[in-house]
């Protein structure tokens, strides 16, 4: 199953560190071999959000699931 982790320099819920593990534990395990990581400089856990308009098409990709909370 492929496994897509984002995080941002500013996310504390999601540090870097921790998804980094995350990722590097999916890749050891053999249980994605299609994967990918995205650490954005200054992003927050909600930066999906706070692009204009927000971002809803990226739960098609991801495990989360984004929504609006404005």
């Amino acid at each position: 199953m492929p496994f897509l982790a984002f995080t941002g320099s500013a996310d504390y819920v999601a540090p870097p560190r921790m998804s980094e593990a995350f990722y590097d534990a999916a890749g050891r395990q053999g249980t994605a071999a299609h994967r990918g990581f995205v650490n954005k400089q200054g992003a927050t856990h909600f930066e999906p959000l706070l692009w204009e308009g927000g971002h809803m098409d990226l739960s098609r990709f991801t495990a989360a699931r984004v929504a609006r909370v404005w």
